[in-house]
């Protein structure tokens, strides 16, 4: 599930979906007890797509 506000993109993810990751440990997401939750700033989202 994702979903927009007016300054960021919030998007979860079950729990067992990111346990296995080998990149979880550089991952700037918060866990919650059922779901795994990773906002991004607009700012940030352009950004990258600039510097990409």
């Amino acid at each position: 599930m994702s979903y927009f506000s007016k300054n960021s993109h919030t998007a979860k993810f079950k729990n067992e979906q990111c346990e296995n990751s080998p990149l979880r440990n550089q991952c700037p997401s918060k866990k919650e007890k059922r779901a795994i939750v990773l906002s991004l700033a607009i700012k940030v989202i352009v950004t990258v797509r600039f510097v990409n």
